[in-house]
Order: C-alpha cells, then sequence, then structure tokens
C-alpha cells in the first residue's frame, strides 16, 4: 500500500504503528512534514522519520554525501501511558486543585509528544510537545497551560519509546503542600478482565476523606463491579459501574453514603464484569485539616507472597520533625492467611519474626510497628512474607502536632516485581526538586543476598548532567540519603531527575524518593520506574 505522506514504493518498513514528522523520499527531493501516517508490517516504502528541521538539515548532509539505495528506518512503535487525573478546579473545604505536569525524555533522541484530555464529554485537542535528549519539562498548570481548560480528566500521552510522565496534584492555597504525585501509567498496567484490583486501607473521618477514581482504559463501554469490606472481611457495600469509552469518574468521599463518618481500615475492590473490559483505578485520601491529598494506584496482587515496605520511621528527623508509621497488612484470598514480619533497619541486623493472623478477606492496622512489634527505633523497611498471596502498605508521618498531616503512602513492593532493578536496566525518579520549598531524600534497597553496588546519576530540568554518585549495599540492606542532590550540587534544583543502574552482576534493588515540603515536613513517596535499556 502506498502511505499517506509518501508515494515511494522501495524498502521495507517492519512493524506496525504509528510514525510522525519528516518523510524524505529516496531520491532526496520529495520532502513533506505532516502529523501521522499508519503502517502495516505490509508496508513497503522508503522514507525517514525526523523529529525536526535540525534533523532534517542533518540527514541530508550525510545523504549528499553518500546517498543510499534506500534508507529502511528501524520500526519504533508508539507507546501510550495515562495520568489517572489531572486537574484545575476548586473543591471541598475550599481547597483550589491544581496540577504540575513533569515530561521527561529519556532517549537518545529527540521526541515529539501528544497530550490529550478525555473525559466522558471531552476529547481535548492534541498539543504536541517537542522535548530535546534528555530534557525535561515542568508546567505548574498544565490544565489551563496547554488546554486552557478547567475541571478534572485523564491525560493521554502518545509518543515513541523513552518518555516519562508524572504530575504533582497540589492544593494551591495558603495551606497547600507539596500534594500527591501521579505517575503515567502504560495500558496494560490498567485493571484487567480477570483481575481484581485492591485498594487499602481507606477511610472517611474527622481527619481524613477518600475519593475513587476509575479511568476507563478501552474504546468500548466497561463495567465494573466495586466491592467494599471491612476492616474484618465482610462485604459492607457492592455495586456495578458502567464506564463508557475511556471516560474518566471521580466519586468524591465515595465512602460516605456506604459507611457514614468515623470509618477507617476499609478495603475497596474493582473487578472488571466483561472479557476485554480494563481501567486505571485509584485512590485519593485528602487531610481534612490541611487539604493536602495522598494517592495511590489499585493493584492486583494476585501473586504476592514476599512484599517489603520502605521507609518505616520511629525516629525524630530535620527540621524538628517527629516520624512515625503506620502499616496495612491485608487478606485478599478467601482462606485464613499467616504472616512472618520481619524489621531490618539501615544497616542494622534483622529483627522478628512475628507472626501475624488474617482472616479471609481481613485487614489489620498496625499503628507504630517498630514500637510496638519490635520495640525498635530508627528507620529501615519491613519485610513480609506468607504461603500465600496478601498486601501490605505503609505510611509514614510526620507526628508532630499541628505540623504533622497523612504523610506518604508506601506501597508494598515485591523483589521479584516491576520495580525491581536488574544489572541493564535503568531506573529513573522523575520531578525531583531541592530547594528553600521543598527538599528531596533517596532510599536503596538490596532485595539480594550478595552485595549490590549502584550507579546514580543526577540531572537538572535541562537534561544536563550535574552530578553522579555510587552506592554500596550489603544483603538485604537499604539506605537513605538525606538531601540528596546536596551531594552533587549546591544549585537550586526543581524538576530535576535521577537515573540509577545495578553494576554488579545478579544484584537485585530498588531504589525510591520521599520529596519533603520544607514548611510542614509533609513527605511524598514515589517508587522507581524501570526500563529496558539492553
Amino acid at each position: 500500500m502506498v502511505d499517506n505522506m509518501s508515494n515511494t514504493m522501495t524498502g521495507t518498513y517492519r512493524g506496525s504503528g504509528w510514525y510522525s514528522g519528516w518523510v524524505l523520499d529516496c531520491d532526496g527531493t520529495a520532502i513533506k512534514q505532516d502529523t501521522w501516517g499508519w503502517a502495516t508490517p505490509t508496508t513497503q516504502w522508503c522514507g525517514l522519520p525526523l523529529s525536526s528541521a535540525a534533523d532534517l538539515d542533518s540527514f541530508l548532509d550525510r545523504y549528499l554525501q553518500s546517498p543510499p539505495e534506500c534508507y529502511v528506518p528501524p520500526f519504533l512503535p508508539e507507546e501510550t501511558t495515562v495520568l489517572p487525573s489531572i486537574s484545575k478546579v476548586s473543591g471541598l473545604a475550599g481547597t483550589d486543585w491544581r496540577s504540575e505536569l513533569a515530561l521527561v525524555n529519556t532517549s537518545d533522541e529527540r521526541r515529539i509528544v501528544d497530550l490529550q484530555l478525555r473525559t466522558r464529554n471531552l476529547l481535548s485537542k492534541v498539543v504536541a510537545i517537542t522535548l530535546d535528549p534528555g530534557e525535561s519539562r515542568i508546567f505548574p498548570d498544565a490544565m489551563n497551560e496547554l488546554f486552557q481548560k478547567t475541571g478534572s480528566a485523564s491525560l493521554w500521552i502518545t509518543s515513541l519509546p523513552g518518555i516519562l510522565a508524572g504530575a504533582r496534584v497540589y492544593n494551591q492555597t495558603d495551606s497547600g503542600q507539596f500534594g500527591q504525585y501521579i505517575r503515567a501509567i502504560p495500558l496494560n498496567y490498567a485493571i484487567a478482565y480477570p483481575m481484581t484490583g485492591h485498594l487499602y486501607p481507606l477511610e472517611e473521618n474527622s481527619s481524613f476523606r477518600t475519593n475513587l477514581g476509575l479511568v476507563n482504559a478501552t474504546e468500548d463501554t466497561g463495567r465494573f463491579t466495586l466491592r467494599v469490606y471491612t476492616p474484618e472481611g465482610d462485604i459492607l457495600h457492592s455495586e456495578t459501574i458502567e464506564l463508557q469509552p475511556r471516560q474518566y469518574l471521580l466519586k468524591s468521599r465515595f465512602l460516605l453514603p456506604i459507611a457514614g463518618e468515623g470509618v477507617e481500615g476499609l478495603r475497596a475492590e474493582i473487578e472488571p464484569i466483561d472479557e476485554g473490559s480494563s481501567a486505571f483505578v485509584f485512590a485519593s485520601i485528602v487531610d481534612n485539616v490541611s487539604g493536602d491529598p495522598i494517592y495511590f494506584e489499585a493493584l492486583p496482587h494476585l501473586y504476592s507472597f514476599d512484599v517489603e515496605v520502605a521507609g518505616v520511621a520511629h525516629t525524630e528527623g530535620s527540621n524538628g520533625t517527629h516520624w512515625r508509621s503506620r502499616i496495612a497488612l491485608t487478606n485478599t484470598n478467601r482462606r485464613p492467611v499467616q504472616i512472618e514480619a520481619h524489621f531490618r533497619p539501615n544497616n542494622g541486623a534483622l529483627l522478628g519474626p512475628i507472626s501475624i493472623n488474617l482472616e479471609p478477606h481481613a485487614l489489620e492496622l498496625i499503628e507504630d510497628p517498630l514500637g510496638s512489634l519490635f520495640d525498635a527505633e530508627g528507620a529501615g523497611t519491613l519485610i513480609f512474607s506468607a504461603d500465600h498471596g496478601f498486601a501490605a502498605a505503609g505510611r509514614t508521618f510526620n507526628d508532630s502536632g499541628e505540623r504533622g498531616s497523612y504523610g506518604q503512602r508506601s506501597p508494598g513492593i515485591d523483589p521479584s516485581g516491576e520495580r525491581t532493578l536488574y544489572p541493564g536496566l535503568l531506573g529513573h525518579l522523575i520531578q525531583l526538586d531541592e530547594n528553600s520549598s521543598r527538599r528531596t531524600n533517596l532510599g536503596l534497597m538490596n532485595f539480594g543476598s550478595e552485595v549490590v553496588d549502584i550507579e546514580a546519576v543526577f540531572f537538572g530540568s535541562s537534561g544536563s548532567e550535574i552530578g553522579r554518585q555510587s552506592y554500596h549495599l550489603g544483603a538485604g540492606r537499604s539506605r537513605q540519603i538525606n538531601r540528596v542532590f546536596r551531594k552533587v550540587t549546591d544549585e537550586s534544583i526543581s524538576g530535576g531527575r535521577i537515573e540509577l543502574r545495578v553494576l554488579n552482576a545478579g544484584g537485585r534493588a530498588t531504589a525510591w524518593a520521599s520529596t519533603v515540603d520544607a514548611r510542614t515536613g509533609d513527605p511524598v513517596f514515589q517508587t522507581l520506574r524501570v526500563q529496558d535499556r539492553r
């Protein structure tokens, strides 16, 4: 077939997918700039997609010196990721929500990124952003800056490989803090039939309220069952939710008509009903005093037998902060589960085990687990294991009177899961700050039974490297490096990022960032994103 940007029929284009940009025919004469064309595995064509006029000039110089018979570009399928929620809207209790969008090009080539808002009734224009290799772009009020829209929606992000995106959704008032961090999720990470997604722990009381969000990940209407469980494992509520194609739905304070006020330790399940249905599902717990939100995704938890929760603390911190943790353990199965818990302090000996029994579908909240279970102080990692699937998550917060807030939610990490870094893989932490408003701490964890060496490369928002650090962790050890950007620069950093690599063969590790609000001491947790760069 002939594509819609070039009449050339020689050469083979392997693969299928969308491409965009400049196209140069093999005779060097027919040059066109267009937006999109479709190529199938059998398409015969001879063209080179380029992302800018500068790239085109560079190619022409090489082409005219030694013109090839026909250039066949490597196939790169475009990727779509979804930010489940982005906002510019007034909320409850005088809150005023904004979203700071970060886009990062981790590839070695220029990329064009297409952005589009989607709700049930809104399909916005497509906004194209060009990013140089390594460049980060920050849009402090993305809904207004890019789309001139108000309200809430999901943001769909399409580009060639190598683009990472995240958003900081925050309350833009005098009491506002860093807000909640939301990562852009690949389409294949949605909760898809026959999976079940779990959200826990949820609460609705004088201190906190919970919002539920869903985004249909398909172009078809989808039906989903929502079930809410009591801490004891009894079904409190069940309903069917229907989502139109790509629909964004936010249910504010969804627990209030179900359970009333004064509840905590609840768990929700979302289960697609129809084959082919899938959705992104999330909860946002909002502090009723400060208006500060905490976001977390629904995860399937189908095969979790070993889970580690990082950043657990019972310790004093910088600027008068006073850190405590709470752990939520939940049994997502129809039979009882016995869980063994260990605590490994940062650079300390393993403590435990402590045995914890959970009935089917039950959830247990453990306040100050370091003190109540292990009679320990400090900070480190809680390690949980069982003979069949369960789930765990932590909450670490500044318990210092009026300055304290909900804190950061630390998801349980499966050592064999998608956040684990091996040799040949590249890990990313993005949208990081070190300035008068916020500071960033870096956490590292060695999952293996041997020592691991990790290299961290630090970048400013322009994409320029500003320094490197190497870290050596013993078997099973974890470590937190406070104000980590200060180890490589004295400059103010906004929208920086860190790339991480495991250097030794057989090493397994993960990393996280904790960005702390300098005024309130409130932290926000970000887990590692891993790419295969072998």
